[in-house]
């Protein structure tokens, strides 16, 4: 005996349109279909058959099935897990849109077009694995999946649209492939717990593509660049990253790219094993690596010059020969620049206690100074105390 609550279709079927769906129903409600089967003669599941089928769990999708309509599942909240078949080529618009209680999603490896808004509101999706043959992800795909934490994205991937993973506020690391080349206008907009992102992007169309997310600065045009480092100055001096979640490191196989790291602040910053400064980064005086770990990073023998202009107080690099040669290197010319007049080979002292002591001593003549304002003013005021009251008790005389 068939389950009132199961909707299954005649095998001689090959589209599902709302025609069909009402005859299947023979008076049943769509809302109360708790388990639907489609068998592997359908080919097509049209616009909005299934639209609203609040309680739906369970739905198999036959193998033949190439097209899933416009609307075709939206708003069936109650679906815990789908797996759409590798004959699928075209998912439509919001056809799986409001499906919030889906934690498992298995795309066929046929798709080419996530459309606008197919899965946007599945937000207790947890991982996501885009296909290979995959070449666009449209304008709010996966919007509002606020608990996906993993995500990978297919090597034929070119364009992520706007707003496609808007609000995907649990994802905590994304990596994007090399073809992709396109990110429009706040795509991972609201994805506050990222962490990592490794990418190469050559065309972008806005500057807040991560947006809410505190690592762009607004007053940098980011439009005309052809690389991702100088389109994103990813760290903002006015904030401070040594404790903070929200900080992208670049990662060890890209950072050899062309990166301006003039003003980047690196305070406390660990970085992963393998990083390397390749001859296209360049560096100033305004670069902070102060407390970092700079232990598993190589620099290359054509930046070296410019590496030892950057602030490296205090920075941590363990065995690392290549760095040590020069941090000291570094300390040495900063007190030979300084007025102790004092070099590595005259002095037995390290380095570092040498600057310490250097910028201990200007720190208590700055403070010297200031005490010695504070007196001077302090006594000013006193004086004009003095003769206010002076000039009262004159005034009362006379009265």
């Amino acid at each position: 005996m068939e389950d009132k609550n199961t909707l299954i279709f005649n095998e001689s079927i090959d589209i599902i349109d709302k025609k069909v769906v009402n005859t299947s129903l023979n008076e049943r409600n769509i809302e109360d279909i708790t388990k639907i089967i489609i068998p592997d003669s359908v080919t097509c599941i049209h616009d909005r058959v299934f639209f609203g089928c609040k309680s739906l769990i369970s739905l198999e999708i036959g193998n033949k099935v190439t097209r899933i309509g416009k609307f075709a599942f939206f708003g069936c909240k109650s679906l815990t897990s789908l797996k759409i078949g590798n004959n699928v080529t075209n998912i439509g618009y919001s056809a799986f849109n409001g499906c919030e209680s889906l934690t498992s999603l298995e795309i066929g490896n046929m798709i080419k077009r996530i459309s606008m808004e197919a899965f946007s509101g599945c937000n207790s999706l947890i991982s996501l694995e885009i296909p290979d043959n995959v070449d666009k992800i449209s304008e709010a795909a996966f919007l509002g999946c606020k608990s996906l934490t993993s995500l990978k994205i297919g090597n034929k991937v070119t364009l992520i649209d706007k707003n496609a993973f808007t609000g995907c506020n649990s994802l905590i690391s994304l990596e994007l492939p090399d073809n992709v080349t396109n990110i429009r206008t706040e795509a991972f907009s609201g994805c506050k717990s990222l962490k990592y992102v490794i990418c190469h992007i050559k065309d972008i169309d806005s500057d807040d593509i991560f947006q809410r997310y505190d690592l762009l600065d607004d007053s940098i045009d980011y439009s005309d660049s052809d690389d991702i480092f100088q389109k994103y100055d990813l760290l903002d001096d006015s904030i401070d990253y040594s404790d903070s979640d929200n900080l992208i490191i670049f990662t060890p196989d890209k950072i050899h790219t062309n990166i301006d790291m003039g003003g980047f602040d690196f305070t406390g910053v660990t970085f992963p094993v393998g990083t390397h400064f390749g001859q296209g980064c360049s560096f100033n005086n305004n670069t902070n690596f102060t407390g970092a770990d700079l232990t598993n990073v190589t620099i290359h023998e054509s930046v070296k010059d410019e590496f030892k202009k950057t602030n490296i107080h205090d920075a941590k690099v363990e065995n690392n020969q290549e760095l040590k040669e020069l941090v000291d290197v570094k300390f040495t010319e900063v007190l030979q620049n300084t007025e102790l007049g004092i070099s590595s080979g005259e002095n037995k002292k390290p380095l570092v206690d040498l600057v310490r002591s250097y910028i201990g001593g200007r720190k208590k003549e700055l403070q010297k100074k200031t005490r010695k304002k504070k007196k001077a003013k302090m006594k000013k005021a006193k004086k004009k105390k003095t003769r206010k009251k002076k000039k009262a008790k004159r005034r009362n005389s006379i009265l």
